[in-house]
């Protein structure tokens, strides 16, 4: 994406950025072919569902006024979820937009990823800046299980790569 893109309308806000792999020892690339992502609603109803382009860029745009779930994956990569609170936006005759880079990676078949069954980041609206931004308390209140659980399924990556 050469220039910033922008929401078709101030009732939208604009969600663009890249899905990248996560290299661990081996180096591996995002395969943007099989990466996908799942925006629903909370009553679980699919806003929109797409694939990253080749290079693993993605953008869409949202009506404001809801919460969503953004969840990002793919056939080999663990899912991940963010999820994006829209009610407070303000709609703007320019519209907002919020870039979100997301790092996937695999896991062993058996690796525990439970802990990223809940969003591993949350935005809200914040109105003195006047866009979205992270809800840090959220996030510094669950990094420590992230944290735990990219160590303990990168030890067991690492083991299943060597006994192979």
């Amino acid at each position: 994406m050469a220039a910033t893109p922008k929401p078709n309308s101030g009732d939208y806000f604009l969600v663009y950025g890249n899905m990248e792999n996560l290299q661990w020892a081996d180096g591996s690339m995002l395969d943007a072919a099989n990466t996908w992502c799942v925006v629903s609603t909370p009553e679980d109803e699919i806003y929109i569902a797409f694939k990253a382009n080749e290079d693993g860029e993605y953008e869409f745009n949202l009506p404001v006024g809801q919460v969503y779930t953004m969840t990002f994956g793919g056939k080999d990569y663990v899912n991940k979820k963010v999820e994006i609170d829209a009610r407070k936006l303000e709609v703007t005759k320019k519209g907002l937009t919020l870039k979100l880079d997301m790092l996937l990676f695999t896991a062993p078949e058996d690796a525990d990823v439970s802990a990223f069954e809940q969003p591993v980041a949350k935005f809200v609206y914040e109105e003195s800046y006047r866009k979205l931004v992270p809800d840090m308390e959220y996030i510094e209140d669950n990094m420590r299980d992230f944290e735990k659980a990219m160590r303990k399924i990168e030890k067991e990556s690492l083991r299943a790569d060597s006994g192979k």
